[in-house]
């Protein structure tokens, strides 16, 4: 188009608008974020502890510096439900962020906030689901053929979900592979320098944020009402 024939556009904004208005988003963004886990999060480098579980003989490494793991057993139980005992949390509708503008996202009924939790602790859930299926036994006695399967599709579930977590977070943290005197084959150990969240970090900001799903009148289904959804929580209708 030749020079004579260009014509301004005066339907675009003045640059002081323009500038107005990213300044407020700016605002908004930090408003939003200032509190989140995520501006929370403090790293730090870490070694796992990577003691047996077990002797040779199968008793429990009384040297295993937690409870995690092993056959079911009080100490195990009281680990787990500590650990996973803020899941439950709650957010203000700014702090939804993507999901702001989902209205089927439950509010509580003291307009406190909308229920949600963070996915590193549906990943410790699914972790402990996977030890619990190692010991079905224990944990899921007489259940029919259907709940079986829909307890094995719950457990598959989870694996699917932690590999594609593993690979979301790919840790580039290398694990060297080693001759030892004792066993002539290649063996792996995972000694190497890990930047890990600090998890005290983590959980001091879901218990600010933490709520009790079974108090009554707390969780109302806008179409079936309180009573269908009275002994839910977050943990408990994933076990």
């Amino acid at each position: 188009m030749p020079p004579c024939c260009l014509q301004l556009n005066t339907s675009q904004p003045p640059v002081s608008q323009v500038l107005s208005q990213n300044l407020e988003l700016v605002v908004n963004f930090c408003r939003i974020t200032k509190d989140s886990l995520q501006s929370s999060m403090q790293y730090e480098k870490h070694h796992f502890e990577l003691l047996a579980i077990y002797r040779h003989n199968g008793d429990l490494n009384p040297h295993k510096t937690n409870n995690f793991s092993g056959p079911p057993r009080p100490e195990l139980e009281e680990a787990w439900d500590k650990l996973l005992k803020n899941a439950d949390i709650r957010v203000s509708q700014e702090e939804l962020g993507e999901f702001a503008g989902d209205d089927s996202i439950i509010k509580l009924s003291d307009d406190s906030g909308y229920y949600v939790t963070v996915s590193a602790f549906h990943g410790l859930h699914c972790v402990q689901r996977l030890h619990m299926y190692m010991f079905a036994e224990h944990y899921y006695t007489g259940l029919s053929e259907y709940e079986l399967f829909m307890l094995r599709r719950h457990t598959e579930h989870c694996l699917d979900w932690l590999r594609q977590h593993v690979q979301c977070h790919a840790d580039p943290t290398f694990i060297p592979i080693h001759w030892t005197t004792n066993d002539a084959g290649p063996v792996a150990a995972d000694d190497g320098t890990h930047q890990c969240a600090n998890w005290e970090k983590v959980e001091q900001w879901m218990a600010d944020r933490s709520f009790d799903p079974f108090e009554p009148g707390l969780l109302v289904h806008p179409i079936f009402g309180e009573r269908q959804m009275f002994n839910f929580s977050f943990i408990s209708s994933l076990k």
